[in-house]
């Protein structure tokens, strides 16, 4: 890869549950879900990040990467408050191909109803991309948990997008994506977190 993926303006998935015994960070509970929002129990609380609460807003982001083998592209989703990745929530579509587009039809084409295998991103990995979607999660600490940290063992895991759309109020995306999935996230040293009844609406897919 030419630079390293995910970076701060991208991931890029313990502020509402315990990490390793921490505390929780949640002192006030949003039941208003709202437009676009992720929430999902997090080892067995809740968790709920709605845009228009504390700045929190919806983002979609594409980057194209030259690999040599070809070009990679990945499609974001994103839940978090401006210039801030600290408690935010990322959802990456990954696809690798023989060469780099700007077919804006092929972009849209990564993200369909249907189920998704879980992918793996280069960043703190020493293992081979792959295809498939990524979750990462920023707790308020600024430490990253990701579905491809660790052994990225998904065995029990599913990722399903169940309504696409296209974005008919704003130019921030093509398209509106709903999607529902249960997962573990890992931090560098092993640790997991296990989501249960996730579900993200947001923005999804830019062209480039």
């Amino acid at each position: 890869m030419k630079t390293k993926l995910m970076t701060v303006t991208m991931f890029a998935v313990c502020s509402v549950f315990a990490l390793s015994g921490c505390d929780t960070e949640e002192d006030d509970v949003v039941t208003t879900a709202g437009t676009y929002y992720f929430e999902a129990e997090m080892d067995g609380k809740t968790l709920l990040l709605p845009e228009g609460k504390d700045g929190y807003a919806s983002n979609a982001f594409v980057q194209t990467e030259a690999t040599t083998s070809g070009c990679t592209e990945i499609q974001l989703m994103q839940l978090a408050k401006p210039n801030d990745i600290k408690k935010s929530i990322e959802i990456a579509f990954i696809e690798q191909r023989s060469s780099c587009t700007t077919d804006c039809a092929q972009s849209k084409a990564m993200l369909q109803t249907g189920d998704y295998s879980f992918g793996r991103l280069e960043t703190f990995s020493d293992m081979p991309m792959q295809d498939g979607v990524v979750i990462r999660y920023t707790d308020i600490y600024g430490k990253v948990w990701s579905t491809d940290f660790g052994t990225a063992d998904q065995s029990n895991s599913s990722f399903n997008v169940t309504k696409v759309s296209a974005n008919t109020s704003d130019s921030k995306s093509q398209l509106l994506a709903t999607a529902e999935f249960n997962c573990t996230l890992y931090d560098k040293a092993g640790n997991k977190i296990v989501i249960t009844n996730g579900k993200v609406v947001s923005r999804s897919i830019v062209c480039e």
